[in-house]
């Protein structure tokens, strides 16, 4: 039990109607990175047929807004820093005893419990973290008070498999924000001084410890960004702090880099865009990292010592100075009297750590169809929409080919409606990467595959194809267009190479065209056929010549020698 408590009035309203029951106690316990819980506990003596126990009328609570008021009296604690909370019925449960006394206890949950059930699949594009979560809350029934601005713009980001409350977590956490509910509204700050109460010990502030600890705070990071094929390299040892900390806040990292003198990798940096971003995620990092070195513990009679408020600790010399309310347990005994027991850190140091930030869901491979191939960088990038959000389009996603290098490749985009397989780097949903093209019942392979796999095909959108036939003993390359009409056929079989034009024209052109065979060559026109030289021309036979013509045969020059 703490050494100081203070009398106070208590009163419980559901649906905004006090309720006639004397309170027999309250336990509430806030949270600054989850959800708070309430108890109430409400007991009436049994007088004739009159029973608590009866569900009837207090199961009509479950999901009505229930609000808390603790009032302090006796003069010792201001009474306008009386304790409100306003939460949601969760649960209500009936404790019927022997004794004639009922107790009806009534569990409530902060309205935050609305935002995380069910877990969603969403895209943002351009949007601040301060934006999105914004635009999340207001569809919710919860108060939005502060809700500082975030300066980055996150081009693309994905809330997959997260509830609304996950994915507001991360995104605060990310930027360096509480996302909290302080009973009242939800904010979305980072840690200040206002709403700041100050609690002198052995008046207000009971018992306070303070807690200095070590933990490994500095980071390296080396990232790669494709768009300009660039690799960005940092460590937060050349990286100043966002705030100037207390000669008390400052013995701990000082400690820690004793401790622990060598960088560790940084999970967060990998998503950066530019040399400023990885400075920014870095210094993000070591802040969460110093943020969970100092840890205090304190007990006061003040009920509105609340999550996410500052406190002012006077009366203890060197303890003097501003702390950051991570976590309140407020109590209302059956004597009506009233403490918190709160942890805290200072406010110099004070920052989300990794318990405020929910993990990313670990993305593993999916499908997806292609909305867009034609990419305004020209870096062979598609879009594409997932069946768990065809409503939205993701940003350009780069595409793996068999073999990419400076002007040069195997070059071959899967067309609009194609169906693919995308990976996510690092499992990041924010991150997809295309690995593949997939058939399915209405896109089928070419009608050139067969049953026992003799062909492998290239073919376009409009036919153009390329058949490796591997057939025993029919083994072939063909290369033909959509209509059948133009071909060449390298068959084994003969061995022979065929080139057809169907009604076509077949021109070969070059500096000099050599036709050379080990046995005879044969020249066959339909019609009219032409041998045209711009200098001279040979024609030699080792044996027999014969020049034969069903009609006249001209021979014409300036001179004919016949020998």
């Amino acid at each position: 039990m703490p050494k100081i408590q203070t009398p106070a009035l208590c009163t419980v309203k559901v649906s905004n109607e006090e309720l006639k029951y004397s309170v027999n106690s309250v336990d509430l316990r806030q949270y600054i990175d989850n959800h708070h819980v309430l108890k109430v506990y409400l007991r009436q003596d049994i007088i004739g047929d009159d029973k608590i126990g009866d569900p009837e009328p207090y199961a009509d609570f479950l999901g009505k807004s229930i609000s808390v008021g603790i009032e302090p009296t006796g003069g010792k604690v201001d009474a306008s820093s009386a304790l409100e909370f306003i939460g949601v019925v969760t649960e209500v449960r009936f404790e019927n005893s022997v004794d004639e006394v009922n107790i009806l206890v009534i569990t409530a949950m902060s309205p935050t419990i609305s935002m995380d059930g069910a877990k969603k699949n969403s895209f943002s594009f351009d949007q601040t973290a301060s934006d999105i979560a914004g635009g999340i809350l207001k569809d919710y029934p919860i108060t939005l008070g502060t809700v500082d601005s975030t300066s980055e713009t996150m081009r693309f980001s994905v809330q997959y498999r997260e509830t609304d409350y996950e994915y507001v977590m991360r995104l605060a956490a990310g930027a360096g924000k509480f996302a909290f509910y302080d009973g009242k509204e939800f904010r979305f700050v980072s840690a200040s001084s206002a709403d700041e109460h100050e609690l002198k010990w052995r008046e207000l502030l009971g018992s306070f410890s303070l807690g200095l600890g070590t933990v490994s705070a500095n980071f390296s990071a080396s990232v790669y960004n494709y768009e300009e094929d660039n690799t960005f390299m940092q460590d937060t040892t050349s990286l100043s702090s966002k705030t100037s900390l207390s000669s008390l806040s400052k013995k701990s990292p000082e400690a820690s880099e004793e401790i622990f003198p060598k960088s560790g990798y940084s999970n967060d940096a990998r998503i950066a865009e530019d040399a400023q971003a990885l400075d920014d995620l870095l210094i993000n990092e070591k802040s969460r990292a110093m943020g969970q070195m100092i840890n205090c513990h304190g007990h006061s009679i003040v009920p509105n010592v609340a999550v996410g408020h500052c406190v002012k600790i006077t009366g203890m010399d060197s303890f003097n100075q501003q702390f950051w309310v991570t976590e309140v347990i407020h109590i209302f005994d059956k004597t009506g009297k009233y403490h918190n027991e709160f942890k805290c850190s200072p406010l110099d140091i004070a920052y989300p750590t990794n318990r405020a930030r929910p993990a990313k869901t670990h993305t593993k491979i999916q499908t997806a169809k292609v909305v867009d191939n034609v990419d305004p960088d020209g870096m062979g990038r598609i879009k594409v929409k997932f069946p768990w959000n065809e409503s939205d389009e993701t940003v350009w996603v780069r595409y793996v080919s068999i073999h990419a290098g400076n002007d040069r490749g195997f070059f071959c985009l899967p067309e609009i409606d194609d169906e693919v397989l995308v990976a996510f780097v690092e499992g990041d949903p924010d991150r997809p990467i295309v690995i593949g093209s997939l058939y399915n019942k209405t896109q089928t392979p070419p009608a050139e595959a067969a049953d026992n796999n003799p062909n492998k095909i290239f073919k376009t959108k409009s036919g153009n194809q390329i058949v490796f036939s591997d057939e025993d003993g029919s083994e072939k390359i063909e290369i033909s267009h959509g209509d059948g009409k133009n071909s060449i056929v390298l068959d084994i079989s003969g061995p022979s190479i065929s080139i057809t034009s169907d009604g076509g024209d077949i021109t070969l052109e070059g500096n000099n065209i050599t036709l050379k065979t080990d046995s005879g060559i044969t020249l066959d026109a339909g019609g009219e056929a032409k041998i045209n030289a711009a200098g001279n021309m040979s024609i030699k036979a080792s044996g027999n010549q014969t020049i034969e013509g069903s009609g006249t045969v001209d021979i014409k020059g300036s001179t004919i020698n016949l020998n």
